[in-house]
């Protein structure tokens, strides 16, 4: 919840309800250039929140779950490492 709060500080849309392990993204304020790149911007979004929960002192091993069309959601998964 904690890495979800500062992405949306960043300008996503973050739905962590019904997970236990990671988050919906709802808007992706990279918008297209996401779907135009989407290995680009998912390891951005990765390195944003392996950073976070590293900054937060919980490392962790994120996979994102890149949408392919706009009215779609991404998945993030943040798990602990090694799980």
């Amino acid at each position: 919840e904690a890495a979800a709060e500062r992405m949306r500080g960043l300008g996503f849309r973050i739905s962590t309800e019904g997970s236990e392990c990671g988050y919906q993204t709802t808007h992706c304020p990279f918008g297209k250039v996401a779907l135009d790149n989407p290995r680009i911007v998912c390891a951005l979004d990765r390195g944003l929140v392996t950073g976070l929960m590293s900054a937060l002192g919980q490392p962790a091993e994120v996979t994102v779950a890149p949408h392919t069309r706009l009215t779609e959601r991404c998945t993030t998964l943040v798990r602990a490492p090694n799980h």
